[in-house]
């Protein structure tokens, strides 16, 4: 679905004929970076990093951008370019394309997404609100 069709379909979900400008406003508002990602370079220098989110990218991409954090990434699988949406496993499927799961750690704060990556037998962790998760990633990578 492309980001007009997002609009059109969320308006009409509310009843309404077309998506208020504001909407959008308050999208782009309430996006901020975990504090988590002071650690990405440290984590970059010891594991390949490929972000895998359930976003479109016109909105996502720019944000990272702006926090210089796309350099941080080898690669960003976002849904709205992949056509893969977590938990399904076809989200997965390219992370794991010739990877060990058992050399892999996965992040996310969704139980479910959690729960699929773990079905393919990849060690994974549900990102707490608190960010006490970083500290298992730093141990895993030996940070």
């Amino acid at each position: 679905m492309d980001e007009t069709s997002f609009w059109t379909s969320l308006a009409a979900t509310c009843g309404l004929e077309r998506a208020p400008a504001e909407w959008r406003t308050v999208l782009d508002q309430s996006m901020r970076a975990m504090p988590v990602v002071r650690q990405l370079p440290s984590w970059g220098r010891h594991a390949r990093l490929v972000l895998i989110s359930n976003h479109r990218h016109e909105w996502l991409v720019p944000r990272l951008e702006a926090l210089a954090l796309t350099g941080h990434f080898s690669e960003l699988w976002i849904s709205s370019l992949t056509g893969a949406v977590k938990p399904d496993q076809a989200a997965y499927d390219r992370l794991l394309d010739g990877t060990d799961p058992a050399q892999t750690l996965y992040v996310d704060d969704k139980p479910a997404n959690v729960a699929a990556a773990r079905s393919l037998g990849v060690r994974s962790l549900l990102a707490d609100a608190d960010g006490r998760w970083s500290e298992e990633v730093d141990a895993w990578l030996g940070c």
